[in-house]
C-alpha cells in the first residue's frame, strides 16, 4: 500500500473518531471532576500562598493515587486561557491515544516494518469501546488513558539504546507515576527492561531513581483501611479473581455497561481473549528470557528490541490487572470490565497484534484478513455504543437545564455527595471566575398540552417508576427530535428533566434496512431520592430547534 493512502487512512480514522467524541462531549463537571478539578483550583488560586502550598496541592494524595499530571493540566489550560473548558481538557486526555499510536509508528519505524501495519493498530485505538467514562469523563480522560500512554512511553525510551532516552524515560516514568496509582508499576517494569538488555549501569541508576520515587511518593502517604485487602480477596474469592483478570485483560472485547454483575455470556469473548493474551505473553517472556541467557543471541538487535517492548508493555497491563483484580474483587461478581479500565485492554490488543507483524509481513493474505478483522471490530463499536454516548449526552444535558431552572442537578439524586457537594464547588469556581456551569441550549415554549401516550407501572413500596413512551420521528441515528422524561413537583412547582433511554435494533437488522432505534423511548428510575413532595408525570418533546415542549399525564406519585 502506497505511504499516502496510509497516511490518508490514518488521518480518517482519527478524524471520525474525533468528530465522534466532539459531537457527545459536554462542557460539564462530572463525579470527581468537582473535587479533582473545580475545587482543587479554587484552593490553588485562594490558598496556596508559597511555592510549598502550591507544589503540596498539586501532589496531594486522592484515595491511594497522586494526580499531579491532572492538577497540572487543569491549572495550565487554566493559566492559559482564564477559565476552566471541559472540551479542552476532554481534548487533552484523549491526545493520550494520539500518542500511544505514534509509538506503535515509532516501533515499527525502528524494527524496519511497512508503515501500512498501523491501520488495523488505529483501527483499534479509535473506537468508542471505551465508552463515555473513558473518552468523554474530563478526570478520568486524563487518568486513565494518560497513565496507559506514559508507561508505553517510558518502555518505548528504555528500549533503545541512545543515552538521553534513558533519562527521558526517566521523566516519562516520573509522570506515569504521578498520573494514577498503578503509574508506580513502571518503575518495576522498566528495571525487568533494562535487565534484559543487560544494561548493568542504567539499571544501577534505574534503581536509585526507584528509591528516591518510594521516598518521596509514599511521603505523609495516609492508607486507607476500610480499602482494599488483596490478600484477603484473593483467599476468599480466587476463582472470582482469576475470572476477572481475564476479563480485564480482554474487555476491549467486552461492551457490558453494568457492573458489578453475575457471569453471563457476554463476557465469555473477554474471557477467551484474556486467556489467549495471558498464554501469549508467557511465551514471549519466555522467548525473551531464552535469548537474554544465551551467549549468542539468535536474533538481531533491532528484532530483539522490539520484543522486549512488547514484553514490556504486556507486562504492565498484566501487572496492572493483578493489581486491580485482587484490590477489587471482594465478591463472586464480574467488574473489571469497566469502562474506564478498556484503554488497557486495547492497549493489550495493539500490542499483541504488533508481535503478529513479522510475520504478517509475508503474509499479504494474512494483513488483509487482520484489516478487515479491526475494521469490522470499530464499525460495530461505533455502531453499538452510538446509543450509550446518545443516552450521556441527553442525561447531562438534562442535568444542566434542571441545574439552570432550579440549582439542583437533580442526576445525582442517588449520590446526595455529588448532588451536595457540587453547589459548594460550584459556588467557590464563580467567586474565583474559573467557571460557570453554561446556559442551557433548552428554549420552554410557553404552551404544554396533556397526554395519555405514556405507560406508567408504579410501585410504591420499593419507590420504583418505569416509563414509556412512544415517538414516530425517533428512529434513526442523529435523530432532529429528543425525548425526556419530566417530574413537575407540584408543591414547589418544580420541574425535573430527566433523559430517556433508546432502544435501539441489531446490526443485522439494521442492515436489512431497519432504523436504528426503535420508536420507543422509555427508563426505569427510582425516586427515594426525589425531594419531597407530590409528583406530576410527563414528558418532554425536544425539536431541532432546542425548543422545549410540555407534555403532561393525569398521574402522580408522592415522595
Amino acid at each position: 500500500m502506497k505511504p499516502l493512502y496510509v497516511w490518508l487512512s490514518l488521518i480518517a480514522i482519527v478524524s471520525v473518531f474525533g468528530i465522534f467524541i466532539g459531537y457527545f462531549a459536554v462542557d460539564l463537571p462530572q463525579g470527581d471532576d468537582f473535587d479533582l478539578i473545580l475545587h482543587f483550583l479554587a484552593n490553588y488560586l485562594t490558598n496556596a500562598h508559597t511555592l510549598y502550598d502550591k507544589w503540596s496541592l498539586l501532589t496531594a494524595q486522592f484515595v491511594e493515587h497522586r494526580l499531579f499530571y491532572t492538577r497540572f493540566v487543569v491549572l495550565g489550560q487554566y493559566l492559559l486561557t482564564g477559565s476552566v473548558s471541559f472540551y479542552l481538557i476532554i481534548l487533552i486526555g484523549n491526545l493520550s491515544l494520539v500518542g500511544i499510536l505514534y509509538i506503535v509508528y515509532r516501533q515499527l519505524r525502528r524494527a524496519n516494518l511497512p508503515i501500512h501495519f498501523l491501520l488495523p493498530a488505529a483501527l483499534i485505538v479509535f473506537q468508542p469501546s471505551y465508552s463515555f467514562d473513558g473518552v468523554l469523563w474530563p478526570a478520568a480522560t486524563l487518568a486513565y488513558n494518560s497513565v496507559a500512554f506514559f508507561a508505553i512511553l517510558t518502555i518505548h525510551w528504555l528500549s533503545t539504546s541512545k543515552p538521553v532516552n534513558f533519562w527521558l524515560a526517566i521523566g516519562s516514568a516520573l509522570l506515569c507515576t504521578y498520573t494514577f496509582g498503578n503509574g508506580m508499576l513502571i518503575w518495576g517494569v522498566g528495571l525487568m527492561v533494562l535487565c534484559l538488555q543487560k544494561r548493568w549501569k542504567d539499571t544501577a541508576f534505574w534503581i536509585g531513581a526507584i528509591a528516591l520515587i518510594i521516598g518521596l511518593y509514599f511521603s505523609n502517604y495516609v492508607h486507607y483501611q476500610s480499602r482494599n485487602n488483596p490478600l484477603s480477596h484473593l483467599l476468599e474469592h480466587p476463582l472470582y479473581v482469576i475470572i476477572n483478570f481475564f476479563v480485564f485483560t480482554g474487555s476491549a472485547l467486552n461492551w457490558s455497561e453494568q457492573w458489578p454483575k453475575n457471569l453471563a455470556s457476554d463476557d465469555y469473548w473477554s474471557i477467551i481473549t484474556g486467556i489467549l493474551i495471558t498464554c501469549l505473553y508467557l511465551f514471549l517472556l519466555y522467548k525473551v528470557l531464552v535469548n537474554f541467557l544465551q551467549k549468542s543471541p539468535d536474533m538481531d538487535k533491532t528484532l530483539s528490541r522490539y520484543r522486549i517492548f512488547i514484553v514490556g508493555v504486556l507486562t504492565f497491563i498484566i501487572l496492572t490487572g493483578l493489581l486491580l483484580t485482587t484490590a477489587r474483587v471482594h465478591r463472586d461478581d464480574i467488574l473489571m470490565h469497566i469502562n474506564r479500565y478498556r484503554v488497557h485492554s486495547v492497549v493489550v490488543l495493539v500490542v499483541s497484534y504488533m508481535y503478529l507483524i513479522p510475520w504478517l509481513q509475508a503474509k499479504r493474505q494474512g494483513f488483509l484478513v487482520v484489516t478487515s478483522m479491526t475494521l469490522f471490530f470499530a464499525v460495530l463499536s461505533y455502531f453499538c455504543f452510538y446509543n450509550i454516548f446518545d443516552f450521556y449526552k441527553r442525561n447531562f444535558t438534562a442535568g444542566q437545564f434542571n441545574w439552570q431552572q432550579n440549582s439542583e442537578w437533580f442526576i445525582y439524586r442517588d449520590t446526595a455527595y455529588w448532588e451536595g457537594a457540587s453547589k459548594l464547588v460550584l459556588n467557590e469556581a464563580k467567586k474565583v471566575k474559573t467557571y460557570e456551569v453554561p446556559p442551557s441550549a433548552f428554549k420552554v415554549l410557553p404552551v404544554s398540552d396533556s397526554t395519555q401516550s405514556l405507560e406508567i407501572k408504579l410501585d410504591p413500596q420499593a419507590k420504583e417508576l418505569h416509563l414509556k413512551g412512544f415517538a414516530d420521528d425517533l428512529s434513526s441515528i442523529g435523530h432532529q427530535n429528543n425525548y425526556y422524561f419530566v417530574f413537575k413537583n407540584l408543591s414547589t412547582n418544580k420541574i425535573y428533566l430527566e433523559a430517556s433511554h433508546y432502544d435501539h435494533r441489531s446490526f443485522r437488522l439494521v442492515l436489512m434496512g431497519n432504523p436504528y432505534y426503535y420508536g420507543n423511548f422509555n427508563t426505569f428510575i427510582t425516586y427515594a431520592h426525589f425531594p419531597k413532595g407530590k409528583y406530576q408525570i410527563g414528558y418532554a418533546r425536544i425539536n431541532a430547534q432546542n425548543e422545549l415542549s410540555y407534555h403532561w399525564q393525569a398521574s402522580y406519585f408522592e415522595q
